[in-house]
């Protein structure tokens, strides 16, 4: 399974809009083509080569008026050996606290890129969502990749930003609580 942001994959999603027989009412149908999710391989810091695998989307809440993410399956099983684990304490880490990010910086190009910052602010609201804030590097490319605490755990999200020194991040405090509302709490457990 993967986590993104919604905007990443709203491109994929066709909304089909019907009449039905029954009530006279129409009925809206969505649907998705899949995603492309590409696992590079790396040796020696130089990528030797790419696995190309398709997926689906299973859960998608609105990039303009929700909380802007996604969780895709990808369809090759066993893909991954590692998991991730995430930061679900009830603690907010402060202010200052050490983070580092791993995104795709400028697309596909810079892929696997890995940059270092900190908690810039906590609880930042922008049109009503809640965010909070890094200085971690980050640029077009980078939405959906994943902001990490020094000890490996998943911390947030990067959804939206301007850059080197201000973006925002989607906590994992409100990943959870999108995961219970939607009944996909397994995704983090």
């Amino acid at each position: 399974y993967v986590l993104t942001c919604a905007h990443v994959v709203k491109g994929l999603k066709t909304d089909r809009t019907y009449e039905d027989n029954e009530t006279g009412r129409s009925k809206t149908v969505v649907d998705w083509e899949d995603a492309e999710i590409v696992k590079e391989h790396v040796e020696d810091g130089r990528i030797v080569g790419s696995t190309r695998m398709q997926a689906f989307v299973i859960k998608y809440s609105n990039a303009d008026h929700g909380e802007d993410l996604a969780i895709l399956k990808v369809r090759k099983k066993n893909l991954f050996n590692t998991k991730v684990v995430f930061y679900l304490d009830d603690k907010i880490p402060p202010i200052g606290t050490e983070l580092w990010h791993m995104g795709s910086f400028l697309g596909q190009g810079g892929s696997n890129s890995l940059s270092s910052g900190m908690v810039s602010q906590v609880g930042r609201v922008v049109n009503g969502v809640v965010y909070d804030q890094t200085n971690c590097t980050a640029f077009k490319g980078s939405s959906g990749g994943g902001v990490y605490l020094k000890d490996g755990r998943y911390h947030s999200m990067v959804v939206r930003g301007s850059g080197e020194t201000f973006n925002l991040v989607v906590p994992m405090r409100r990943i959870q609580a999108w995961t219970k509302r939607t009944k996909t709490e397994w995704l983090i457990n």
